[in-house]
């Protein structure tokens, strides 16, 4: 039996990072959107797989504004100003 010669391609170089303004960003992977059914009225809401409270939509713009649970707002200690 004989060897077949191994074909060989051409290495393709690294996919080169663009950073464009028309980037799609989701905000934290952590946040979820879910509803709350009480009284029979069903009403959306977000909520952290972490487990920290998104109560306000302020909560909510923060979460939305961070790439991921690496940068989580909660984390970071919050600065009191002078």
């Amino acid at each position: 039996m004989m060897a077949r010669a191994r074909e060989t391609r051409p290495r393709s170089g690294p996919v080169p990072v663009t950073e464009d303004e028309g980037e799609i960003h989701f905000g934290c992977s952590m946040l979820r959107r879910t509803r709350l059914v009480l009284k029979g009225r069903s009403r959306p809401m977000m909520r952290c797989s972490l487990g920290y409270s998104v109560r306000t939509e302020e909560d909510k713009r923060r979460c939305l504004a961070v790439e991921g649970p690496s940068e989580c707002w909660h984390l970071t200690p919050p600065t009191r100003p002078a």
